[in-house]
């Protein structure tokens, strides 16, 4: 239905409300109720990434692997690919700021493409965060969340460093 259709077909039904409600009998007597209307405007929504996710340092091999960096900072390495114990790894940091009290959810990709130059890519997926999906900030609008997750490294992937970027969405509830 158009827009000037809908409102055409607003104002009709709210004429015919108008003229049922003259219409009944009062018998003379009235009646009134105060309704009371309220709004609550909240501070904004904010989200800021204090660090990025990182993966470290790793080798490859013949054989296809994974790194999962988990929320709390700890990695493992599956199949092909391997750690390299002196590297630095940790999971992205957000904080997020809005409305003390409120509950949020917050959205993020299902899978993420890094790239070291053409050709060069890995796929970063399984992300996990420190929270549940829906939580709440604290009474200073405050809450810092973790993101981990696992990067698919091909076999003999090619040497570079890779890099790139994920999209992370917060909405009040």
């Amino acid at each position: 239905m158009e827009k000037g259709c809908a409102v055409r077909s607003f104002v009709v039904v709210f004429q015919l409300i108008i003229v049922a409600f003259t219409a009944l009998p009062t018998n003379g007597r009235a009646a009134t109720a105060m309704v009371t209307i309220t709004a609550t405007v909240l501070r904004n929504l904010s989200v800021k990434a204090t660090s990025g996710l990182v993966f470290g340092a790793i080798d490859t091999s013949a054989n296809a692997g994974a790194i999962v960096v988990r929320d709390d900072g700890s990695r493992v390495a599956t199949g092909g690919a391997q750690l390299d114990q002196g590297a630095v790894a940790g999971p992205a940091v957000l904080v997020i700021h809005g409305q003390p009290h409120t509950s949020f959810s917050l959205s993020m990709p299902v899978a993420a493409r890094i790239y070291a130059g053409p050709g060069a890519s890995m796929v970063v997926d399984h992300f996990r965060q420190s929270t549940e999906k829906e939580v709440s900030l604290d009474g200073h609008g405050l809450r810092t969340i973790r993101i981990g997750a696992t990067l698919h490294v091909r076999a003999n992937q090619p040497l570079g460093t890779y890099a790139g970027a994920m999209q992370v969405t917060v909405n009040y509830n």
